[in-house]
């Protein structure tokens, strides 16, 4: 039988063999699996992009 005390040893002990864990509504969010290199390279991009908004923002201020 599955119940939220078996899940909890599961998602808060790791015990997978014991209760099972929701993977959520987030999935359908992935669009993607990159490389750790690509992820981190978006990532930076995506920062440079956003201080140079914040740049902007201040400097017109």
């Amino acid at each position: 039988m599955i119940s939220g005390k078996t899940n909890r040893k599961f998602i808060h002990e790791g015990k997978p063999e014991e209760g099972f864990g929701w993977a959520g509504q987030v999935i359908g969010l992935i669009h993607d699996i990159p490389t750790v290199q690509e992820l981190f390279e978006r990532m930076e991009e995506e920062a440079r992009t956003y201080l140079a908004r914040c740049r902007k923002v201040l400097d017109e201020g």
